[in-house]
């Protein structure tokens, strides 16, 4: 299918696909070909792909690591959290994460204490039991994002989460009803890689959701994946006018490396030694049953 876009239709801009595995494949298509390629390919970063010189034309939307892992602990703080279980599958996805998130804490003067488990783990009293042993005063959960109800219930059943638990992308119905079947007795936060469709936390966001939602097609889970290509389409456009060019893909490229975007997702920049963007990521936050959503804002000038 790349073959066809690139040869054929002579294609000089592409989007996506979203998923590492085809991701890494097209890229081998596009770059020879000089097209600008877009995607939110997490393993384009953990490769290496975005910081090649020899790769300049491809940029990723997915928030580094590190900035996720600030608004992780952003949220701890808000919690009042010192001592944080940080408690994960042990596997590559889990230690990808690691690194950045125990950087920040560490940057924050909180200690943290790892515990990962085996793939499928479906009881977790030994795990909260350690981290209770411990003194932790909160539990920060990665993934896999179906295990945390069940984790959850098990932190409110040993009465373990004193100030609160974390998660990434867990749905706050979790914390509503999901883990006990009633809203559980301790703060929960979720951090989002991006602003959050479902709970939108301002005005632009709102606008966009409705307007997404009018078009009467079912997106379901891949709803926040919007935000990985929705805005970049104007930005392409602003990066091809102030190159003055539709066919120089170096100087449209170049363009795009150099700009800031007022878009949905807040002000929306590429690093400089990384080429994917930073834009607002989003906390949702529930205290006592009730839903409080607030974006992270970006550091783009």
């Amino acid at each position: 299918g790349m073959t066809k876009l690139i040869e054929d239709d002579k294609v000089k801009f592409v989007f996506g696909p979203t998923l590492s595995a085809f991701a890494n494949q097209t890229q081998e298509i596009t770059v020879p070909a000089k097209a600008i390629h877009i995607s939110a390919a997490g393993s384009w970063q953990s490769l290496g792909y975005l910081s090649d010189p020899k790769k300049p034309l491809l940029f990723g939307t997915q928030l580094p690591l590190t900035t996720i892992a600030k608004i992780d602990i952003d949220a701890m703080k808000v919690l009042g959290a010192k001592k944080i279980a940080y408690i994960s599958a042990d596997d590559d996805t889990t230690k990808g994460n690691l690194p950045q998130f125990l950087a920040e804490a560490k940057g924050a003067g909180m200690t943290v204490t790892t515990i990962l488990f085996p793939p499928k783990t479906a009881d977790f009293s030994s795990f909260v039991s350690r981290a209770k042993g411990e003194n932790v005063d909160a539990f920060y959960f990665l993934q896999p994002q179906a295990s945390a109800p069940d984790l959850m219930r098990t932190i409110a059943e040993l009465n373990a989460g004193a100030k609160g638990f974390g998660g990434r992308n867990i749905s706050p119905n979790a914390a509503l009803k999901l883990a006990l079947g009633k809203p559980v007795p301790y703060p929960f936060f979720s951090s989002q890689g991006t602003p959050s469709f479902d709970y939108p936390p301002n005005a632009k966001v709102k606008a966009y959701v409705e307007r997404m939602k009018g078009t009467g097609v079912d997106l379901g889970v891949t709803n926040n994946f919007s935000f990985f290509a929705y805005d970049f389409v104007g930005m392409l456009a602003a990066a091809i006018a102030k190159a003055g060019s539709v066919n120089d893909t170096v100087k449209i490229a170049q363009a795009l490396a150099s700009l800031t975007y007022d878009g949905v997702a807040g002000k929306i920049c590429f690093g400089k030694d990384v080429r994917t963007a930073t834009y607002d990521g989003g906390q949702i936050f529930v205290r006592n049953g009730k839903v409080e959503s607030r974006s992270f804002p970006s550091q783009c000038k």
